[in-house]
């Protein structure tokens, strides 16, 4: 049990440090981009959810032309 445990553990504290990494380069993009800034300013609204719509702006844009 203590095995199944650790190793458990060792996942957890790996995929800690990968959301925190990507979480540091989603903070660098949005942080290069006007628009994702400015949409950063609304409340409630981060890092993640500018990008995105952004994100999927851009592709319907693509999507009329």
């Amino acid at each position: 049990m203590k095995d199944a445990v650790e190793a458990l553990l060792a996942a957890l504290q790996e995929v800690s440090r990968q959301i925190g990494i990507l979480t540091r380069r989603l903070m660098g993009l949005a942080r290069h981009d006007q628009a994702v800034r400015c949409l950063m300013t609304a409340p409630g609204v981060g890092s993640l959810v500018a990008l995105a719509y952004i994100g999927f702006a851009s592709l319907k844009w693509r999507a009329v032309w």
